[in-house]
């Protein structure tokens, strides 16, 4: 998901000199610029630049060592992921399915296999959303996907793992 233009997009950089973290807004950030900002740690000057993304997961960017999301960022070392599924399958029958006057009028071995037919028609939808949360400090995010599929669930507890493993790693 990319964030629209208009919202703010806030990264931390480190300051060349004193380490000291500089958060800014980096919506005004075409890729690859660099700025040129004094620390307000140091008070002298140092470059900031938005870092790589190495991971998305809804709202949440994942940077080589920071988690960013609409409400702040907070360092991805030891950080702790939560990953939770809220759906429910519902079996969604066959539109031309048989009324109660068809299948008294209806012969037997006819039934049988509309039966059978209508059977092999239905189709399942899941519907719901997970719920992904991340804790890095003092630091807590949780926020809602929607989901409409086995495979998007999946494919998000991987992205929820991955995350973990990224964090587990520094």
């Amino acid at each position: 998901m990319d964030t629209p233009e208009n919202e703010s997009k806030f990264f931390v950089c480190r300051c060349q000199h004193c380490e000291g973290g500089i958060q800014f807004d980096a919506s005004g950030f075409v890729k690859g610029e660099t700025r040129t900002v004094e620390c307000p740690h140091c008070k002298l000057e140092t470059i900031i630049f938005v870092p790589p993304i190495v991971l998305s997961i809804g709202k949440i960017r994942i940077t080589a060592d920071r988690v960013m999301t609409p409400c702040g960022s907070a360092a991805l070392a030891g950080s702790q992921w939560a990953f939770s599924e809220f759906s429910r399958i519902e079996e969604i029958g066959n539109s031309s399915a048989l009324k109660p006057s068809h299948v008294r009028a209806m012969p037997f071995p006819l039934l049988l296999l509309f039966s059978i037919q209508s059977m092999f028609e239905r189709k399942t939808k899941i519907f719901g959303f997970v719920e992904i949360s991340v804790q890095s400090g003092i630091f807590y995010y949780k926020d809602s996907i929607p989901i409409e599929s086995r495979a998007g669930i999946d494919r998000i507890r991987e992205l929820v793992n991955k995350a973990q493993v990224l964090a587990n790693k520094h």
